[in-house]
């Protein structure tokens, strides 16, 4: 018994034929995709370009100014804590300097001092905030500069144990305000 079937290539035609079609992107579409990417890229690479020009410089100074003026009063706080007396200013009062005093009677002295270099760089009149330490030895007394671009300082006299900062960082583009309550290290009664 023979059997006839149809030849193999006739039947792999007729799977074909019967097959829904497969689908491809061709050419124009894939370049139309590629142009339309390459004209987003350029827009967002200008927008970017002029938000570095811009922009980004301006809020670089600021963010410095910020840091610096945060790190000024965290300075302040960390040697205003560790006294123990408010010299000057009395409480109501406001001065552009800070006396104070340890349990060992040492005064350390906050004071401005004008920072020539810096003001003639930028134009404009700037401090530099140094402490001087008195009553310790010899090697120790000296100035010591604890920041530098500030505008404007006060210190004010909330109560005998604590004291208001207020520091005004700048430079030839913003300036930035920083304000602080500092209260004193408390160690009970001194009478002893």
């Amino acid at each position: 018994m023979i059997c006839k079937t149809s030849p193999p290539i006739a039947y792999n035609q007729s799977i074909l034929r019967h097959a829904p079609p497969v689908r491809a992107f061709t050419m124009v579409e894939l370049s139309v995709v590629v142009l339309i990417v390459a004209v987003l890229a350029s827009i967002m690479f200008s927008f970017l370009s002029r938000f570095n020009r811009n922009v980004a410089p301006k809020l670089s100074s600021r963010l410095f100014l910020q840091m610096e003026g945060r790190r000024l009063a965290d300075t302040i706080a960390y040697e205003i804590r560790g006294c123990t007396d408010i010299v000057r200013p009395l409480p109501g009062e406001s001065l552009p300097f800070l006396l104070v005093k340890d349990a060992r009677n040492h005064i350390r002295f906050f004071y401005l001092s004008h920072d020539v270099k810096l003001s003639g760089d930028l134009k404009m009149t700037l401090y530099e905030l140094l402490k001087y330490n008195y009553g310790y030895t010899a090697t120790e007394n000296s100035s010591k500069s604890l920041g530098s671009y500030v505008s404007r300082i006060s210190f004010s006299g909330v109560s005998a144990n604590s004291v208001q900062c207020n520091v005004v960082v700048a430079n030839d583009k913003n300036s930035f305000q920083f304000l602080s309550h500092v209260g004193l290290m408390s160690i009970g009664d001194s009478d002893v």
